[in-house]
């Protein structure tokens, strides 16, 4: 399997790219055994082999690493700066309008196929943790609409499950996504409060301050 990034997908208005944040991200993809959720990603590719191979792109610029059990960890934790540096040394132009089309395409083909099988598999939470990763992806891509739609779908999940705070979250995502969303924020506070009543003592604080934070958002 071929797992295609281009760095720098993730830069926007909330964040940028470079440095320890993509040595920190780097790191966790690598952890959580390469689960193609970062907005970077733009292309997974089942090239019949069993090794999984990481390719680097960016215009003209390419770089690959295979990907093993073994070495997993190593790189994770420095042993395999390539990804900074990649990341350091390209140039600063944005990707051009004509890329992020294709990667759009690109991305309706992935969520089409990835949610054919994780809904065979009936797991409700792998759903919905996808969608919100691919609205992010879609965001990424400068396509605000069909991404807060992935956190829209992701919400109605966490909903029926009454997984209060998983929604909240999702909900306060799509707030600071979109700056008329109030409605959206207001939601949150609601679901982290309704949380933060049902919860036990050792979750509370934690939620207490993410409510806080929500609350000075608005």
């Amino acid at each position: 399997m071929q797992i295609m990034m281009t760095p720098g997908l993730c830069s926007n208005t909330h964040r940028s790219t470079g440095g320890t944040f993509c040595e920190s991200c780097f790191a966790s993809f690598l952890l959580h055994d390469c689960y193609p959720d970062r907005a970077c990603i733009t292309n997974v590719v089942d090239d019949g082999k069993e090794a999984t191979t990481l390719v680097l792109q960016y215009g003209a610029y390419e770089k690959a690493v295979e990907l093993t059990d073994a070495n997993r960890e190593l790189l994770a934790f420095g042993g395999w700066p390539g990804w900074v540096q990649f990341v350091e040394q390209l140039p600063s132009a944005p990707v051009q309008h004509s890329e992020r089309s294709s990667l759009i395409a690109t991305l309706d083909d992935y969520k089409d196929q990835v949610l054919t099988r994780v809904r065979k598999s009936g797991n409700d939470a792998d759903e919905a943790s996808f969608l919100v990763a691919l609205g992010n992806m879609y965001v990424a891509q400068g396509d605000l609409s069909k991404g807060i739609q992935q956190h829209q779908h992701a919400i109605r999940i966490h909903e029926l499950h009454g997984d209060w705070v998983a929604a909240a979250r999702v909900y306060w995502t799509i707030a600071k996504l979109d700056p008329e969303a109030a409605a959206d924020l207001k939601t949150a506070i609601t679901y982290m409060e309704r949380a933060i009543a049902l919860a036990g003592p050792a979750d509370k604080d934690a939620f207490a301050r993410e409510l806080a934070a929500m609350r000075q958002a608005g």
